[in-house]
């Protein structure tokens, strides 16, 4: 009886015992590697907003010239 009930749960203890060593923990590169990442989104995003600036400032002074 005892011996039936172990067969069960073994597998299930061992399952946890898997589980429980997957957890994911960052470390430091993976820390770094966000930061990385966020700096590269926000400097990309900074270089459309001038690009976008710079276009318009043409684009006004193209019009400006065509109407003198």
């Amino acid at each position: 009886m005892v011996n039936a009930a172990l067969k069960k749960i073994t597998p299930l203890l061992v399952l946890a015992v898997m589980l429980a060593g997957c957890q994911s923990h960052e470390g430091p590169a993976e820390k770094a590697g966000k930061k990385i990442d966020n700096a590269a989104s926000q400097v990309k995003k900074d270089v459309g907003n001038a690009t976008d600036k710079a276009g318009k400032k043409i684009e006004d002074a193209g019009n400006s010239i065509k109407n003198n």
